[in-house]
């Protein structure tokens, strides 16, 4: 479960400073406050995890106009470092992860500056790091490794690792990791590195979801590139995620979407028969004893119907993720459906899946625990972040006011404008 995260230099963002976050968290702020750039920060290490770090940059096109500050000093990189808790403490605990991103000399591909994996183990010598030193990382390894593991030059070329090179203590070996677009944490073995593999788990089957009702509403393609990540940002892919579902699945997605939409009976999906034929998911809607069902495809379902049909569907997967990000999770939900949506990711982060959410919704924030909730802000030139619960005088005005209340009516920005400028004034001290 990821404990704390630190975002340096990412588009709107010059420092998060090291944010706790939830196992289930709502970031709320105004429209370009910075929230998303959190979130999309995230979504870029996940991407360059899976697929390299030109990969991950393509949404934006050149790498240095999400690098914050960049116009001013070529030389400026963005970071993301993220503390972990792998919930097992037989492989160490508080797993810090650092990477540490800047540009080729126009500003339009990507280098690693620094990648640093630490941990706290029983025994120090064991810890996995990650290094950069004049431009190689070198990776440690239990010195066990080098007799269990000596690479092939085909295995070199694959994974960008160096064969073993024993330093004087005997206890770990060094390697050189050369592959300059893939994250070294990206191959480790998990036999050498058992403090790394739950991060890279994590990370790689990560979702991010943006969802775009006319995208799902589509036809999925016919053969989907594989993937860690269940289902894409805009849920192109539902009608294929739909399609590995088994009747049991099935059967428990259409009974939560009977909770919502009453005369659901039943999803299909079309599987294509021909090159020319295209994949795509229907609903059957009973509408009485002697009318036949309709069959309603994706297409002509309600924007909300679609919406939560994908996020259900995500959180029912065989392997649901273990970290679920939703983009403004109320689009297009009646009260109703959010608040049962909000119940089934409650109950998702009980088995396991991290959730978080970014809303406008006051509705939505009434409906969590102030703890659940992080604040983002503009102040002066910076994005500030702020949890919900560190708000001063919080504990009376509660009394009146839930947290959507509170954001609606603008207790979030006075209190913190009040609270800085409280700071920055010599004669209150």
């Amino acid at each position: 479960m990821l404990k704390q995260i630190r975002v340096q230099n990412f588009k709107v963002i010059e420092d998060t400073g090291l944010l706790p976050v939830q196992p289930l968290l709502a970031i709320i702020g105004r429209n370009g406050s910075g929230k998303s750039s959190l979130v999309e920060a995230l979504d870029w290490l996940g991407r360059a995890m899976s697929e390299g770090i030109e990969a991950a940059g393509e949404p934006f096109h050149r790498i240095r106009d999400v690098i914050h500050g960049w116009s001013e000093d070529p030389n400026q990189t963005f970071k993301i470092t993220l503390v972990f808790d792998p919930q097992d403490t037989s492989i160490g605990t508080d797993v810090t992860y650092r990477i540490e991103i800047g540009t080729d000399e126009k500003g339009e591909s990507s280098r690693i500056v620094l990648e640093e994996l630490t941990a706290r183990v029983r025994d120090p010598r064991d810890v996995f790091f990650i290094q950069t030193s004049d431009g190689n990382r070198q990776v440690r390894v239990p010195a066990g490794a080098a007799v269990r593991d000596q690479l092939t030059s085909q295995e070199q070329a694959s994974t960008g690792l160096s064969k073993p090179r024993r330093s004087s203590q005997v206890k770990y070996v060094w390697r050189t990791f050369a592959d300059s677009d893939r994250l070294a944490l990206s191959v480790i073995n998990p036999l050498d590195n058992p403090v790394g593999e739950p991060l890279r788990e994590f990370l790689n089957c990560a979702v991010f979801l943006r969802l775009n009702p006319r995208t799902i509403a589509g036809f999925s393609p016919q053969r989907v590139k594989p993937s860690p990540r269940l289902l894409d940002e805009e849920g192109s892919r539902l009608a294929h995620l739909l399609s590995t579902f088994d009747e049991e699945l099935l059967a428990t997605l259409i009974e939560k979407l009977a909770n919502i939409l009453q005369r659901a009976d039943r999803l299909e999906t079309h599987r294509p028969s021909g090159p020319a034929d295209r994949r795509f998911f229907s609903l059957t809607e009973q509408r009485g004893p002697d009318v036949a069902p309709l069959q309603v495809p994706a297409w002509t379902l309600s924007e909300g119907t679609r919406r939560i049909t994908a996020i259900l569907a995500t959180l029912l997967a065989d392997n649901p993720p273990p970290l679920l990000c939703i983009e403004e999770v109320e689009n297009g939900l009646d009260p109703w459906t959010i608040k049962y949506l909000l119940d089934e990711l409650a109950a998702a982060v009980v088995r396991g899946t991290q959730v978080l959410l970014t809303s406008h919704s006051p509705y939505l924030l009434n409906m969590l625990p102030i703890s659940a909730i992080m604040f983002c802000y503009r102040q002066s030139h910076s994005v500030e972040f702020a949890a919900g619960d560190q708000l001063p005088d919080l504990d009376i005005i509660q009394q009146r006011m839930g947290p959507g209340d509170l954001y609606a009516n603008r207790y979030f920005h006075r209190s913190l404008e009040e609270s800085s400028n409280e700071d920055r004034d010599p004669v209150r001290g």
